[in-house]
């Protein structure tokens, strides 16, 4: 700005080294300068915008003007000057922040790789709970102004704003996509279900694979829901219900959906809930049936492998019982029918499969 004087003014003249030797003098004392020049830079940014300005960053400008005025009033306000780091690469942290006015150098592995503007928002996965540990330095370039999110005001507004939480859980989801599952990051590979596939088939496999994460609470399969998936949690924990009431919980490393995927049944048995913010890997049984078509081993192995689950859901009941309660078999003892038992192949046929023609 400009300032003239109208008529002879007597001033009093502060300049910025004296005062900065001050504040080097009394250190106590300049968080509460900085807090109050935040908010007079922060109220001087208000006032040039027509509407909140988080609503001109892309990530909220789709949400509604009552959520962004909810967590308004818990956004703080800081000050940062050159030089000075905002946040430390590899250290802990579960906030967001929007850089309101400044310029910031982030800095990766000791190199700068990049410069952040007004408008530049970092922090997105730590605000959402997919992760705690910052994976780059920001540092200011210059005098900046940023606004600080932390997680529990951001989940507390998620939970009363349905439409914002699909929002975000599809923000999320997205950047969960920009990292590859690769190698030991692929959870399928734990699993029995695909001990015996080779190394090739899990490689693309992983190629197949994506991300989904939920909020805490909400629904990952419903009981009496159809879904084509098999899901394992990477990071959060799961509740199972059986009509409403609590039967077990499911950690990290954790599967469900096997039956689902292989297509033998679609139909959900049981409900699993979100405890805290998960982050699943997911296999749709439409991907998972391509790659079988070129891979009929292990087509096969994992077929015998889901049959022997689903016998092994029939709780007591062994093979030789099953057998015996066959009328072809009644007649006989029971040493005949263990050993036929022994001598039979346990076979998996999915609907409108195949499963015998004419010719054998």
């Amino acid at each position: 700005v400009t300032v003239v004087c109208k008529e002879i003014c007597d001033m009093y003249v502060l300049k910025q080294r004296d005062f900065k030797a001050a504040l080097n003098r009394w250190p106590d004392q300049e968080e509460r300068f900085r807090n109050i020049a935040a908010q007079r830079w922060r109220h001087d940014v208000e006032r040039a915008n027509k509407d909140h300005f988080l609503l001109n960053c892309p990530l909220f400008a789709q949400c509604s003007t009552k959520f962004i005025r909810c967590i308004s009033l818990h956004l703080e306000d800081r000050v940062f000057m050159p030089g000075e780091n905002v946040c430390l690469e590899g250290e802990q942290g579960d906030a967001m922040y929007v850089l309101i006015d400044g310029m910031m150098r982030v800095i990766i592995g000791g190199k700068p790789v990049s410069e952040l503007q007004q408008g530049s928002i970092i922090g997105e996965i730590a605000v959402l709970g997919l992760s705690s540990v910052r994976t780059a330095t920001l540092q200011a370039t210059s005098v900046c102004l940023i606004q600080v999110l932390h997680r529990p005001i951001f989940m507390k507004y998620l939970a009363e704003f349905p439409r914002e939480m699909v929002q975000f859980q599809e923000v999320g989801a997205s950047r969960l996509e920009t990292v590859p599952i690769r190698g030991e990051a692929n959870l399928f590979r734990q699993q029995d279900l695909f001990d015996e596939c080779s190394s090739e088939f899990m490689d693309k496999l992983s190629t197949s694979l994506h991300r989904k994460f939920f909020f805490a609470d909400q629904k990952i399969v419903t009981d009496g829901s159809e879904s084509n998936e098999m899901y394992i949690i990477a990071q959060g924990q799961a509740i199972v219900e059986k009509r409403g009431i609590r039967v077990g919980e499911l950690e990290v490393g954790c599967a469900f959906g096997e039956l689902a995927v292989m297509g033998v049944t679609t139909l959900q048995a049981l409900t699993i809930s979100a405890q805290g913010v998960c982050d699943m890997q997911v296999l749709s049984r439409w991907d998972l049936d391509h790659l079988l078509q070129e891979h009929p081993v292990e087509r096969k192995s994992l077929m015998r492998k889901v049959a022997k689950m689903m016998r092994e859901d029939l709780a007591e009941v062994t093979n030789e019982e099953i057998m015996a309660e066959l009328s072809i078999f009644q007649e006989f003892g029971m040493g005949l029918v263990e050993h036929v038992t022994s001598l039979t192949t346990v076979m998996l046929a999915r609907k409108d499969e195949v499963i015998l023609t004419p010719d054998g």
